[in-house]
Order: structure tokens, then sequence, then C-alpha cells
């Protein structure tokens, strides 16, 4: 919604449903991810969907979230995965594949967020 309107400014369409989404740093990006395991990364200039990654060993993601330096993407699923992915600094896209994979959890996860270092 416009800041000062309060009126719609453009819808973003995905697969299945939107259950979190984070914004890049200067807001250029907004990442956003669902019960289909698939992370979107939205242009939001061009109001396109510019990347598509699939959230490996992740089922039913419920929360995403951005680390403060902009550098690293967390994602969790129901099942309790935590996969953790790095952004390329120069191109602000999310690589295909997890640098990290945290399967031990064995409780859904309702809260997902980064310390302030990153």
């Amino acid at each position: 919604m416009g800041q000062d309107s309060k009126k719609l400014l453009f819808d973003l369409k995905m697969n299945g449903s939107c259950n979190s989404i984070a914004f890049s740093r200067d807001e250029r990006y907004l990442w956003s991810v669902g019960d289909e395991a698939e992370i979107y990364q939205w242009d939001l200039k061009t109001r396109k969907c510019v990347k598509k990654t699939a959230d490996e060993g992740g089922f039913h993601t419920v929360k995403l979230a951005i680390s403060p330096n902009g550098l690293q993407l967390a994602t969790a699923s129901k099942m309790g995965t935590i996969n953790l992915f790095n952004v390329n600094p120069y191109t602000q896209l999310i690589e295909d594949k997890p640098f990290k994979t945290l399967g031990h959890l064995t409780t859904a996860i309702s809260e997902l967020e980064f310390n302030a270092t990153s």
C-alpha cells in the first residue's frame, strides 16, 4: 500500500500461499516463501520475480529472515528444518543451494531472526 494514501500499489502472485516475507536492506527486493517450499525473489522496481529457488528439504516453509548485513537468508519449515542461503553482495540474488542446513529440531518453528551482527 502507498505509505501516504493507503492505496494498494500492485500485487505480486506466487504459487501456493505466502507465509512469510522479507525486504532487502535497500528495499529493492522482496523475498517471499510459502507452503510450496519455494523462495521467490521479487524486483520491486519491475514488479517481477527475478529468481525462484527451492527450499531444499523444506516442507511447508513458514518463516523467512534476512540478516542485518543482507548477505544471508534463512528459511524455517513446519518440520523444524532451517536452511541458510548466501545472498550475492553484487547481484543481491540468493544462491541456488543452502550453505548450511539445520535439521535436528523436532518441533515446528514459529519465529526466525538473525542476531544484530548477522
